[in-house]
């Protein structure tokens, strides 16, 4: 069984190099791609923890000693190890052709407005990534997934999205948030001097309650990376009307966020929910900025 479980690794390496490095690994041996990923950060950081894990507790001993045996346990360890690194694997694949095929969507579409098209006033990083999520060439595609599509492919849909209309930001996918006691993982972090969390939630019927879900969230990582402007991305599971960006200032902790909305306009009716949460600013309704 060990050995079998090697082969499904060296298989699923040989795959991955070939769609995240871009080069084809059928010629490569296992040393040499188990090399390639060690040392490049191509691997999200939980693959490369499964990754690590299987190298180090299965294929290194079996291959280096062919007179080990295994009871059955083993074989069920290892079958739970390679099992949990080709799903996660698998995902980033899924991220990451999601990713590419929406960068080349939006680029298409962009090339086709003019410049002047595209210049807006002075925006802050949250205003420019909400501006940018509300584009049609991200709206329609998403729009187009199945209802059952996976959060892998909806996430990494808009990170190649947003790296095609704003190539200047960084965006880190699903960072790993530690700190004293907790640790967080927002769907979406994007930096370029200042730093903005964008939460995503699928819906199906009117979102009252991803809405609170979200704010919820967002909250507790505007908290924990100390910054001040956050989105929620409010994604259909089917075609909407209009996509629009709603404002709203919240009180925490810390002093005052600025959460943005950005949803399909005919949810906008559904948010008496949301404003009677305790905390928003007096005077500083839901308002489009």
């Amino acid at each position: 069984m060990i050995y079998r479980t090697n082969q499904a690794y060296e298989g699923i390496l040989k795959e991955a190099y070939g769609l995240l490095a871009g080069m084809d690994g059928a010629k490569l041996r296992t040393a040499e791609l188990e090399r390639h990923f060690g040392k490049q950060s191509i691997l999200s950081p939980c693959v490369s923890d499964a990754f690590q894990k299987y190298r180090q507790d299965w294929r290194n001993p079996s291959t280096h000693d062919h007179r080990m045996s295994f009871t059955d346990q083993d074989a069920t360890l290892a079958l739970s190890t390679i099992s949990t690194f080709v799903y996660l694997l698998v995902d980033q694949m899924i991220e990451t052709t999601s990713s590419q095929k929406q960068r080349g969507r939006t680029n298409q579409a962009r090339a086709k407005v003019t410049k002047k098209g595209l210049l807006k006033r002075k925006q802050s990083l949250a205003q420019r990534v909400a501006d940018v999520l509300m584009d049609h060439a991200l709206s329609g595609t998403l729009a187009s997934l199945s209802a059952n599509a996976r959060e892998v492919e909806i996430t990494g849909t808009i990170h190649g999205h947003l790296s095609a209309a704003l190539p200047e930001i960084k965006i880190e996918q699903d960072p790993l948030i530690r700190g004293k006691g907790f640790q967080l993982r927002p769907d979406l972090v994007i930096h370029n001097g200042e730093s903005v969390v964008v939460e995503v939630k699928r819906f199906k019927k009117i979102p009252g309650t991803k809405i609170l879900e979200g704010f919820a969230k967002l909250e507790r990582y505007l908290e924990a990376l100390g910054t001040r402007e956050g989105i929620l991305y409010l994604v259909p599971s089917k075609p909407q009307g209009d996509v629009v960006t709603l404002a709203v200032l919240r009180e925490i902790a810390d002093g005052v966020v600025t959460l943005y909305i950005v949803t399909p306009s005919s949810a906008i009716e559904n948010f008496d929910e949301v404003l009677a949460w305790p905390g928003w600013q007096p005077n500083s309704p839901l308002t489009d900025y």
